[in-house]
C-alpha cells in the first residue's frame, strides 16, 4: 500500500493510522540530494533534497505482525539529526506533522510541514523523550512493506 500526501492535516492523520509508530525503530535513513556535476568544474546546485526513513513497526492493526514502512519526504530543508550514539537512538516515540512557514529559494515566505521524530533518550539514567530528527518538508509517500509475524 502506497500513500502520498501533500499537507499537515493528512500527514497527521496517515500516522494516527500507524499508531503514532510508537514503539518502532528507524532501519535506515538517507538523505538524496539532486545536485549534479553539468560537465568539469561546474555544478548545478538544486537544493532539492528528499529524506527517506524506513521503519520498523509491530504495533498498529492488524496485531502481531512486524512491517516495514518506508516514509519518504520531499522538498526537505531545515534539517537536524542528532544521535547520542546510544542503543535506544533509533527507537520512535511518535512522528508529529504540523503546518510551517520557512524561507524559500526566492526568498519569500512558503508553507511547509515541519516534521518532527521524537525518539527515546537516557539522560542521566531517567528514560525521556528527545526531538532528535526535525525537517521541514512538502509532502511524504508512505510505503508499506513486507509482512511477517511477530
Amino acid at each position: 500500500m502506497t500513500v502520498v500526501l501533500g499537507d499537515a492535516q493528512s500527514v497527521s492523520e496517515a500516522i494516527v493510522q500507524y499508531n503514532g509508530f510508537h514503539d518502532a525503530f528507524i532501519k535506515s535513513i538517507a538523505v538524496r540530494s539532486r545536485d549534479r556535476f553539468t560537465s568539469i568544474g561546474t555544478q548545478r546546485c538544486t537544493g532539492a533534497k528528499e529524506l527517506r526513513l524506513v521503519i520498523s513497526h509491530y504495533n498498529y492493526p492488524p496485531w502481531n505482525r512486524v512491517r516495514t514502512i518506508v516514509a519518504t519526504f520531499g522538498a526537505v530543508k531545515e534539517l537536524r539529526i542528532e544521535s547520542s550514539g546510544a542503543a535506544m537512538d533509533w527507537t520512535i516515540s511518535e512522528i508529529l506533522a504540523k503546518d510551517a512557514s520557512r524561507v524559500s529559494d526566492r526568498g519569500d515566505a512558503e508553507a511547509c510541514i515541519q516534521v518532527i521524530v521524537r525518539q527515546s533518550r537516557v539522560t542521566a539514567g531517567v528514560m525521556g523523550k528527545a526531538d532528535d530528527i526535525v525537517f521541514s518538508c512538502d509532502g511524504v509517500r508512505f510505503q508499506e512493506g513486507r509482512r511477517k509475524r511477530a
